[in-house]
């Protein structure tokens, strides 16, 4: 986890030997960073990388406009910034997640669905997985508990959990596609 101290130095820890983070030190890798944070966050398939990266440096630039110093060089700041911008965004994801990030080529198939129909589709590719993996599917996107304990509740990592929602996701796009072809909904 990131941290900041707006102390200008904490001798017990040694970090006088490290100069603090400045504005001209951000400004600098300004590009590199926002290159990498969008990478990450497409890495992690987020649904706006782009968006993300720019809340995260938003952050870290208005806590250097308070002079806090930052203890960690600027990417460990920025990637402890980027995984709590990324769980904040997991939790105001929406119930029709699946919808949302459809990797379609003709992204024209979902908004000819009204939003029952949308419903209706999640429902059936739901339904068309192990049941296991689509209560944690759910459980997941639900956003009402925490995804660290149901981590824990199931035995994982947050890493393995974040895989087996994944995976589920995978199996009930492939299931979606397959309806929306038979359908003739191109």
């Amino acid at each position: 986890m990131a941290s900041i101290s707006r102390s200008p130095e904490d001798p017990a820890r040694g970090d006088s030997q490290r100069p603090g983070v400045t504005l001209a030190d951000f400004a600098m890798r300004y590009t590199a960073i926002r290159t990498g944070l969008v990478a990450y966050y497409r890495r992690r398939h987020a649904w706006d990388p782009e968006m993300l990266a720019d809340e995260v440096l938003f952050r870290v630039l208005r806590q250097l406009l308070r002079n806090a110093q930052i203890r960690e060089t600027l990417e460990q700041y920025c990637t402890g910034i980027a995984k709590h911008v990324m769980q904040e965004a997991w939790r105001r994801l929406p119930t029709d997640a699946l919808s949302e990030s459809w990797p379609s080529h003709d992204k024209n198939v979902l908004d000819r669905l009204d939003e029952t129909e949308r419903q209706i589709l999640l429902r059936f590719c739901m339904d068309s997985i192990p049941q296991e993996e689509a209560t944690v599917w759910k459980r997941y996107h639900d956003g009402t508990e925490s995804r660290v304990a149901l981590a824990a509740e199931l035995g994982i990592s947050d890493n393995a959990l974040r895989i087996k929602v994944h995976r589920a996701q995978k199996a009930m796009i492939v299931i979606g596609q397959r309806v929306l072809g038979n359908k003739g909904l191109k």
